[in-house]
């Protein structure tokens, strides 16, 4: 579960940044 999570965590943070950048 808390490996889900932490993976979950790795794409929103790259969607979120990749949208600032943007």
């Amino acid at each position: 579960m808390t490996r889900l999570k932490s993976m979950h965590k790795r794409p929103l943070l790259s969607i979120k940044n990749n949208s600032r950048y943007s």
